[in-house]
Formats: structure tokens, C-alpha cells, sequence
């Protein structure tokens, strides 16, 4: 590059999240490189489903039905104790935990972020960095081979033994429980009727979601067995598995075997300077309820325009630093809802086993508290009420609104969102917001929505990126409102004049289709049975 960078961004693993976060960047037109260690990507199954929050997300650019088209639909996720999760009453169009596994999810990402530009490089691990006012010196190995790339930003997406994260010194707080835990995909010979079961038991807990053609995802929690670096063997697996559901279930034809330890931990900092970390680089906690993944997906739509906007130099003062501030409460949450629900299922506590039926059999019987528990669980809840954004409707998540355009066309919100960009919608004018001298930042569009639900007050509303809402008004005065229009514009894009350009390449168009032909052809994915 003409600046002397290698790249503008340089990620640090091609998990799902790193991989999320370059398709966004480069959406953005900001060349961009990943480095992966592994030689390939994953062929096991890791994390095992996409919630309707991540969904949507992937909805907005264009991707959410090719991950339905691999997927296994759950709608809801039953306790054995009674009572259950439900997930299809979710206000969103994908009101269902979509189990697939991780190692689809990658190929998907990896597919999209080619066709996107994004270079993708493996067998190459990060030596170790240095950073000035300018950028960040990187020098990595590749087969024994070092050398050395210049990036303006590195982002450690890197998991849990982040290299990214140990060498920046920031502290992962926290703890390491050092109870028994264990992973497997298998068949079973009695396999239970619900998709996704949740077992508790005295000490311990089972877990089963079925993902196609047979085959079951078995997690086991025990805290009455010490953690032990010993293989998993299938003896072990369904001695446990047996004691902690109260039958067997005859486990056989296993493909993937695994230990692993629970951490609940969490990044004092999420940047330093340029160099920054999402994901488990970020925070990790109970595996219990299938967060992780979709935690650090949100971080990377969270992170990916705002460090677009900081590298086309049109991010307002505070941009950057404002992903730390929305991301870190959220894990921090999520930490604690983690924790407090392991602790819930696996006591061997009268008295908690006490409280847990009460929660099961009653709690959960309640349509307003089953519903805020979904959408907690399902990522719908979570808003940023503490930014920059004025009106009754800022930081809140875009729902899956229906919007009938001035000239009559329908059209999902979501969709509007394909480009990555910032999106007006007047809700009560019969034009579009004059939006011209913010260039292609913003793209205005007018018209009435269909079942506005919370919505249903709001005059014009200005979407992020992201998808979460960036200002509303309820203003019905046309000039007024305008007024308030620019006024929110120049809040988060900068103060605007005639003949506003962007950076070539921002921003980047989607192919009007998604690629499942091309995933079908050239990547063998087995669709699963549903």
C-alpha cells in the first residue's frame, strides 16, 4: 500500500468472529488480512448455534438464510426438571435457536469474506507487535519463516490464550473452575423427543441438541468428578452422561470427543491504542446456555463500522472507544447470567435444587417472565441507552419491521441495512431525508411501517450499522424535524458539506444472492436433516 502499510487491518484468527469482522470491514472497503494458525479451518463442530439476535444480525447483510439453510431449527429449549424456553413467541422473523455447527458457520464466513476481497492467510501466528502514533509492526511466522507486515489496527480475535491480549498485558480477571467438563458429538440409541434438553441433576448437568442426520451434541458439567487432563474416553462419556439423566441412552459412533475447562473471565481493556480484542480474547464464561459464539459475533458488528469510520477519518470524537464501552457491560452481563444459572442447575443444594423448581415449574409459567428470559438468552434484549443517541428509541436493537416504501414497495428493515451503512427512515414525510452531503454514509429512505409496535410514535429514526438505533424523534413539524435530522446525522457521521466523498470502496455491495449453490459445489457442507 501506498502509506506503507501491508494492510489497514490486520485480525488475528479466522474463528467466527474474526471472520465476522473482516466481512464487515472489507463491506466497508477497508482491505483487510487474516491471520489463522491452524492450517484449515475447524472440522469439528465447537459452538453449536446461532440465537435470533446473531440472526438478525447476519439478516441485515444478507446471510441469515443460507445459515437456515444448513442449520437445524429448535424453537425452544426444554428442562427435564419442567417447563422450558420458548423461543418462537421471540418478536424476530427467526424466533428459534439455529443449531449448526461451527465449523459450517466458518465456511460460510470464509466464502463470503473471499468474495469481499479479504485475504486469508494460515499456518502463520503472531511473534509479537510493537505500536507508534502510525500503526502497528507485526511480525509473524509462517512454516518457521518470519517476517515482518505494517497495519494501521491489529485486532486479537484469538480465543481464550489470546497472544494478542497477553502480550498488550491486559488483565483477564477472573476464574478457572476445576470440576469436570466434557464435550461430544455422537449418535444416540435412545435419543430424547426435544431437540435441545437441559438435565439437571445433583452436582451436575446434561445437555443434548440434536443437529441433523442422527447426531447429538452431549455437553456434561459434573462438578462431583475433578477436572482431569486424561482423553476422553466413550466409557467415561456415558458412565457420566448415564448418571447425570438417569438412563442409557446407548452413546455410540462417536466423532468428536473432548474436555475442556469452564472460566468465567473478563479483559480489564478492550483496546490499547491500535491494537484491539473481541471474542473469547475478550471474555469466556459457563459454556451453559451456548452464548460464547454469539457474544462475540455481536462484538464484531459492534466493532466493524467503527473501525471502518476511524480509518476513512470520518468517525466523531469517542467512536472507537464507545466499542469497549457498549461491548464490555454486555459480556459482563452475560458473565454473570452464565454463572448464576451453572451454579442454579448443578448444586447439589436442597435448598437451590429448591429454588431451581421453583424457577422451572413456575417462573417460566409466567408469559412476562418467559419472555424477557427468551429474549435475554436469545441476544434480542440488549440496548445502548448510555450513548450519544438522543430520542426514546436510541441504542435499542432495529426489531424485524416491516416498512411499505412512498411508492408502495415492502421491505424488511433489516434490508436496508445490506450495505453497511447508516440508514434515515422518515416515517411520517412522502420523501427521504435530504441526506446528500454525507455521502454514501447514510441512506435515506421513506415510507410507513407495518405494525410499528414500540415504534409506533417515532416521526424518523436514524439506524447504525450495527442495527441498534443511533437517534429518534417524535417530532411532527417537517422543518423541525429535518433540523433534528441533520443535527443526529452530524452526531455520528461528522459535519457535513457539499460534495462529501468517501474512501473508494465504501461502500462494498453484496451479491444480490447468497452463496449456497457455491457452499453446496465447492465446499461439500451436508445440509442437515431437520
Amino acid at each position: 500500500m501506498s502509506n506503507g502499510l501491508s494492510q489497514q487491518v490486520i485480525i488475528v484468527g479466522a474463528g467466527p468472529v474474526g471472520l465476522t469482522l473482516a466481512c464487515e470491514l472489507a463491506l466497508s472497503g477497508v482491505p483487510t488480512r487474516v491471520i489463522e494458525r491452524r492450517a484449515w479451518r475447524t472440522k469439528e463442530s465447537r459452538a453449536m448455534g446461532l440465537y435470533p439476535g446473531s440472526m438478525e444480525l447476519f439478516d441485515s447483510r444478507g446471510l441469515a438464510e443460507t445459515f437456515a439453510e444448513f442449520g437445524n431449527p429448535a424453537d425452544r429449549i426444554t428442562l427435564s426438571t419442567g417447563g422450558s424456553v420458548e423461543l418462537s413467541a421471540l418478536p424476530s422473523r427467526y424466533a428459534y435457536l439455529n443449531v449448526i455447527p461451527q465449523s459450517v458457520i466458518e465456511e460460510i464466513l470464509e466464502t463470503r469474506a473471499r468474495e469481499l476481497g479479504v485475504e486469508i492467510v494460515r499456518r502463520t501466528e503472531v511473534v509479537e507487535f510493537a505500536q507508534d502514533e502510525t500503526g502497528v509492526t507485526v511480525t509473524l511466522r509462517t512454516d518457521g519463516v518470519q517476517r515482518q507486515e505494517r497495519c494501521a489496527y491489529l485486532v486479537g480475535c484469538d480465543g481464550s490464550h489470546s497472544v494478542v491480549r497477553e502480550q498488550l498485558g491486559i488483565d483477564f480477571g477472573g476464574s478457572t473452575h476445576q470440576y469436570a467438563a466434557m464435550l461430544a458429538d455422537v449418535r444416540l440409541a435412545k435419543a430424547p423427543l426435544e431437540k435441545v434438553r437441559l438435565t439437571p441433576a445433583a452436582g451436575a448437568v446434561g445437555v443434548s441438541i440434536a443437529y441433523g442426520d442422527g447426531w447429538y451434541r452431549l455437553a456434561c458439567l459434573d462438578r462431583s468428578q475433578p477436572w482431569s487432563d486424561e482423553p476422553l474416553t466413550m466409557e467415561v462419556l456415558q458412565q457420566t452422561f448415564a448418571r447425570i439423566v438417569g438412563y442409557d441412552a446407548g452413546l455410540h459412533s462417536p466423532r468428536w470427543l473432548a474436555r475442556f475447562k469452564v472460566h468465567e473471565r473478563l479483559a480489564d481493556r478492550y483496546r490499547v491504542g491500535r491494537v484491539l480484542i473481541a471474542g473469547d480474547a475478550a471474555h469466556l464464561h459457563s459454556p451453559l446456555g451456548g452464548q460464547g459464539m454469539n457474544l462475540g459475533i455481536h462484538d464484531a458488528f459492534n466493532l466493524g463500522w467503527k473501525l471502518a469510520a476511524e480509518i476513512a477519518g470520518w468517525a466523531p470524537p469517542g467512536l472507537l472507544d464507545s466499542y469497549e464501552v457498549e461491548r464490555r457491560p454486555v459480556a459482563a452481563a452475560t458473565i454473570r447470567m452464565t454463572e448464576r444459572a451453572t451454579q442454579m442447575v448443578t448444586s447439589a443444594s436442597s435448598r437451590v435444587r429448591g429454588m431451581r423448581q421453583l424457577v422451572t415449574g413456575g417462573v417460566l409459567r409466567s408469559p412476562r417472565m418467559q419472555r424477557a428470559v427468551a429474549a435475554r438468552i436469545a441476544g434480542l434484549s440488549n440496548s445502548y441507552v448510555d450513548g450519544p443517541g438522543e430520542g426514546p428509541l436510541a441504542g435499542t436493537r432495529t426489531p424485524g419491521l416491516t416498512l411499505h416504501t412512498i411508492g408502495g414497495i415492502p421491505v424488511q428493515v433489516h434490508e436496508l441495512l445490506r450495505n453497511g451503512t447508516f440508514v434515515h427512515l422518515e416515517l411520517r414525510g412522502t420523501e427521504p431525508a435530504d441526506t446528500a452531503d454525507w455521502g454514501e454514509l447514510v441512506t435515506p429512505v421513506a415510507g410507513r411501517l407495518v405494525a410499528p409496535g414500540p415504534w409506533g410514535a417515532a416521526t424518523a429514526v436514524l439506524i447504525r450499522p450495527d442495527g441498534h438505533v443511533a437517534w429518534s424523534t417524535t417530532t411532527v413539524d417537517d422543518e423541525d424535524r429535518a433540523a433534528e435530522t441533520a443535527a443526529a446525522i452530524t452526531t455520528w457521521c461528522g459535519t457535513p458539506y457539499p460534495g462529501r466523498r468517501v474512501p473508494e470502496g465504501w461502500p462494498h455491495d453484496f451479491p444480490a444472492e447468497a452463496p449456497s449453490a457455491v457452499l453446496e459445489a465447492d465446499l461439500a457442507i451436508t445440509v442437515p436433516e431437520r
